[in-house]
């Protein structure tokens, strides 16, 4: 405990008193307690906001992953027409292909057609969850997967 001056009538007043006890002029407080309070209350607020502006531009590129799907259907079909694609079921993320086309192609290019396939799949069901198994048209086996996972060949 501190003594101060009371700015109105002069004389010393403990710092710890709220009012001065000779002329009860209000005395001001310390204001560290306060500040520190003011302060931790904007960081909250911010990483409150922060949190709120993040997941709202999740969502814008979420929507805009859905409707950026234009050249992916004239792809698909260019793909049935080399022979590639036999059978396509989106509504189970799953995509049937000559294995023998198939094994021709390099690492990059099965993981593209994994890739424009998964974006097929989810634009046709409406998902923004983009996934795909490859599999052998003739016995069904599983030959890729494409997904947020990322890429796998068996």
């Amino acid at each position: 405990m501190a003594l101060i001056k009371c700015k109105e009538c002069g004389k010393e007043v403990s710092s710890e008193a709220r009012k001065c006890p000779h002329c009860g002029k209000k005395l001001k407080t310390s204001r560290i307690g306060k500040g520190i309070l003011y302060v931790f209350v904007i960081i909250i607020g911010l990483g409150i906001l922060g949190t709120i502006i993040s997941n709202t531009n999740k969502e814008e590129k979420t929507s805009k992953q859905k409707l950026d799907t234009s050249g992916i259907e004239e792809m698909v079909n260019d793909f049935k027409k080399v022979g590639i694609i036999t059978k396509l079921t989106p509504e189970y993320n799953q995509v049937f292909v000559n294995p023998q086309i198939w094994h021709r192609l390099d690492y990059q290019m099965k993981e593209n057609f994994g890739k424009c396939m998964a974006a097929y799949c989810a634009g046709k069901k409406g998902s923004s969850t983009y996934w795909v198994e490859i599999k052998d048209a003739y016995s069904g086996k599983d030959l890729a997967k494409y997904g947020s996972f990322g890429f796998k060949v068996y």
